[in-house]
Formats: structure tokens, C-alpha cells, sequence
């Protein structure tokens, strides 16, 4: 396995974005917006950290199950991004779970045709 600049600043940035979803749990859990927010780092942390073992794979079998746990990051965090504005902003008056379902229905439906 080798280690360059770049992969290490995808472990630390890993981290990062960890320490980050954990703090703002542990700390602002009642704000605005924060357990979006937690979801939205752990999508990044999520992506981030199957990047870096994608990178550092070394058959196309491995490659391909990191891909995949890649994309779960990755497809969910535009959603995530939007509802977390909405809340911080206070506009998810006219959110509903139905909404919301509804606003994951095109990152489930790209994640099943992954297979």
C-alpha cells in the first residue's frame, strides 16, 4: 500500500469530517438544521473513506465493492445539502416525509442499477 500526499489528505480529511458529524451531535443536537447536517458529514465521510480504499484496492473486485459503498455517500448527499439548507433557513415548513421520500427516490433508484 503506498501512501502519497493526496491519499493521506483523503484519511485526514476522513477524519475530519467524522470528528465533525460526532462534535456537532454531541453539542448541537437541539439547533436547526444539525442532525441534517450530521447526516451530510457522515455521506461525505462515507465517500471520502471508500475513495481512499478505492484507491489503495489492488484487484477490481475490491474496486468495485468500494465503488459501491462510495456511491451510498455520494447519491445521498445533494438531498441531504438541500434539507439541511431548508432547515437551517427555517423554510421545511412544507416538508413532509412524503416529500422527503420523494426527494430519495432518484439516489435510490441510481444506487439499484449499480447491481
Amino acid at each position: 500500500m503506498q501512501f502519497d500526499t493526496f491519499t493521506l489528505t483523503l484519511l485526514f480529511s476522513s477524519i475530519v469530517y467524522l470528528s465533525l458529524a460526532l462534535f456537532v451531535f454531541w453539542f448541537f443536537r437541539g439547533h436547526p438544521g444539525a442532525n441534517i447536517f450530521v447526516g451530510l458529514m457522515m455521506a461525505i465521510f462515507i465517500y471520502s473513506t471508500g475513495y481512499y480504499f478505492e484507491l489503495h484496492s489492488g484487484t477490481l473486485a475490491q474496486i468495485y465493492f468500494w465503488l459501491k459503498l462510495e456511491y451510498l455517500g455520494i447519491m445521498t448527499f445533494p438531498v441531504l445539502f438541500l434539507l439541511f439548507i431548508m432547515q437551517y433557513t427555517r423554510r421545511d415548513r412544507g416538508l413532509t416525509y412524503k416529500l422527503v421520500a420523494a426527494l430519495f427516490v432518484m439516489p435510490l433508484i441510481t444506487y439499484v442499477m449499480m447491481y
